[in-house]
Formats: C-alpha cells, sequence, structure tokens
C-alpha cells in the first residue's frame, strides 16, 4: 500500500509539474491605484486544523497535497478574505520550487493533516505580488498533506 501510494504520487508528480511550475510563474501587471492589503501578523502563522497520523514530511521532499489560497482580511472568517485559488497540487518543498512561507511552515506535518499557514509578504511574493495577489499582500494557505515521497 505504502509503495502504491508513492508510486502513485510521483505519477501525479509528473503529470501536473509541468502545468503547475509555469502557473507559479506567474507575473503581477498593476491595474490603476488600489488600496493596499490590510496587514497581518509580522511573522509566519502556523495552525494545524488537523494533525495527520501518516508520514512527517520534511524539507526537500516531494509531496502531494490539497490546498486553497485567501488574500488575508482580518474581518473575514479564520481572516480569509478573497478566495484566490484551490486545488491538487505536487513540488518538491524547496526553495526556488514554492514560496519562503511553505519552506519554512511545512516541515513537521503529517500526512492526513491539514495547517493553515498566515504567510507575511516577505516569505510569499513581496512587493510584486503575483497574478491576482497584490504586492505586499499577506496570504492565507491551508494545505491538506496527501503524500510524500523521498
Amino acid at each position: 500500500m505504502k509503495e502504491e501510494v508513492r508510486s502513485w504520487a510521483l505519477r501525479l508528480l509528473s503529470a501536473v509539474g509541468l502545468a503547475i511550475g509555469v502557473a507559479a510563474c506567474g507575473s503581477s501587471s498593476p491595474t490603476g491605484p488600489s488600496t493596499p492589503p490590510p496587514q497581518g501578523p509580522a511573522e509566519l502563522q502556523i495552525v494545524d486544523v488537523r494533525v495527520g497520523t501518516g508520514e512527517t514530511l520534511q524539507a526537500g521532499q516531494l509531496i502531494a497535497v490539497n490546498y486553497e489560497l485567501w488574500l488575508y482580511d482580518p474581518s473575514g472568517t479564520d481572516s480569509k478574505g478573497t478566495r484566490i485559488e484551490g486545488g491538487p497540487f505536487q513540488t518538491r518543498l524547496q526553495t526556488g520550487a514554492v514560496i519562503q512561507g511553505w519552506v519554512q511552515g511545512l516541515p513537521g506535518m503529517k500526512v492526513g493533516g491539514i495547517r493553515r499557514l498566515i504567510i507575511p509578504p516577505s516569505l510569499a511574493y513581496g512587493s510584486q505580488g503575483n497574478g491576482p495577489i497584490p504586492g505586499n499582500a499577506w496570504i492565507i494557505f491551508e494545505v491538506e498533506l496527501l503524500a510524500v515521497a523521498p
């Protein structure tokens, strides 16, 4: 069963990796003056919504996750504002493959767990933003860890 999960995760990584890599390289194009995004916590906030019972994630491993991404809004439920995107995602958990908020916030999760990350701009997309995420925006990821592989 464990080998079957690893095989599934690696096939999924191969099939979706290129599409995700291209999407993650999006660029920001200003659309005109807007109000600055609300400010959130100065440091990365990590909340385990559900603790998993499977293998523990370490930096550098391949991961398969389901995720949801929102803009931070202190007046929203769980500080979630506008939903940006979500779905399955596969990548290697390392600098250059994902934002620093993930590199710092996901290690230690167990497969089957769900973790909420409230990420300041310095660990997300900075002053440049990325696609629908404006510059200097705090963001929230909710990540469910499905599988890990070396």
